[in-house]
């Protein structure tokens, strides 16, 4: 269900939906009173570890190469540990006080979850291997990145007015939703929900959209996202599509071998598979058909094109719809497999003779695609005429 708010300020769109299950696969009761937490203990051995190194990205259509044919499909394993969790001084140097905390806590009126405090014991906010573009936030007074609700975030871009709260921002509580972080240098932020506890008082997690201005209840605790977060895995999920026509491959460098770009065109879509990081991070993108194709755009000493989807109401193109991406990265800890939903992919390329080539290729195919399409549109309509 979705509840517009409409007043002098447009402000958001509230999504009421679950769009996320925490599936940690079996693990061990987790006790909270420790400072270490260990879910499930991963053992590599000397042959996990060689099946690891040896996992490439094929250049033809065979695919995904694995170092072993008879590699059985793993579990995915969590190994959640506080002291291990941060990347090590990618947070505030200001270190977490109890009375830091406690005055966090007496701001807010509320009580952080156990394993937040805990975790910033460790350090204070920063990055994490686990989830890529996304920061949490330093515990601080002053500075953007600080918590504090939606409602002040509101009131700090200009949105709503600190004396004239729409009563409708305090009905759906998000006066009460702490953001602990944000996706996307500033897209998308990550809050705690005390408007909605559970049964043990915790507060439940939701994703706030910046952009859309929509927030989406997670319904899970914090200790539970954390346990998703932290899943990975001996091997990547994501594997190069076989069997599909490739029409633009861009290989790796003499520094970078294991780097590649490849653009596949199947029946109804387009896929990007990107290789990043000489092949520690893999994304698979899907286009749907027809697709929309920008033009060239030079970004420092890169060239991209923007390729995303329309959607189309009315005779007119709203905002995009969102593609579905893949993503397999390796970690200190293992591959962290993932899925996201984007408005547009960037197919990029140093060279923009090889880039203008791949881009009338596809300026081409669009071409022929909305005719089709279009022709298709003409016979439903015919058809319900009569």
């Amino acid at each position: 269900m979705r509840i517009r708010v409409l007043n002098c300020h447009v402000w958001y769109s509230l999504v009421v939906a679950t769009t996320f299950v925490a599936g940690c696969g079996t693990s061990e009761p987790v006790s909270t009173n420790d400072e270490t937490i260990t879910l499930t203990e991963q053992k590599d051995s000397a042959e996990n570890k060689q099946r690891q190194n040896a996992m490439t990205i094929g250049h033809g259509a065979t695919g995904h190469q694995k170092g072993s044919s008879e590699m059985a499909a793993e579990e995915p394993v969590v190994t959640f540990d506080v002291n291990t969790f941060w990347i090590k001084g990618s947070g505030s140097k200001t270190p977490v006080t109890e009375e830091l905390i406690a005055g966090v806590e007496s701001r807010f009126g509320v009580q952080l979850p156990p394993i937040l405090k805990k975790l910033y014991r460790v350090q204070n906010g920063g990055d994490t291997e686990y989830q890529r573009s996304f920061e949490y936030w330093p515990i601080q007074k002053e500075g953007f990145e600080r918590f504090r609700t939606i409602c002040d975030l509101a009131i700090e871009m200009g949105i709503i007015e600190a004396g004239d709260i729409p009563d409708v921002v305090l009905e759906e509580g998000l006066d009460k939703m702490l953001i602990i972080g944000g996706y996307n240098w500033g897209h998308d932020y990550i809050a705690l929900d005390y408007h909605a506890l559970n049964s043990n008082g915790e507060p439940m997690m939701i994703r706030f959209d910046n952009e859309l201005g929509e927030v989406i209840p997670k319904d899970v605790t914090l200790l539970e996202y954390f346990k998703h977060v932290s899943l990975v895995t001996s091997a990547s999920a994501v594997r190069c599509p076989s069997n599909v026509p490739l029409i633009a491959d861009f290989p790796g460098s003499e520094e970078f071998p294991k780097n590649a770009t490849k653009l596949f065109e199947s029946d109804n879509e387009v896929l990007l598979l990107q290789v990043r990081d000489d092949g520690d991070d893999i994304t698979l993108s899907h286009i749907p058909k027809p697709i929309i194709v920008g033009g060239i755009k030079q970004v420092r000493n890169w060239f991209e094109i923007h390729l995303s989807r329309p959607n189309e109401e009315n005779g007119k193109f709203r905002r995009p719809v969102q593609l579905t991406q893949e993503m397999s990265r390796k970690t200190s800890h293992g591959w962290k497999n993932s899925t996201s939903a984007i408005n547009y992919v960037t197919l990029d390329h140093p060279d923009e003779a090889e880039l203008e080539r791949v881009h009338e290729r596809l300026c081409e195919m669009n071409a022929a695609q909305w005719e089709a399409s279009v022709d298709d549109k003409r016979k439903t309509e015919v058809k319900e005429s009569r």
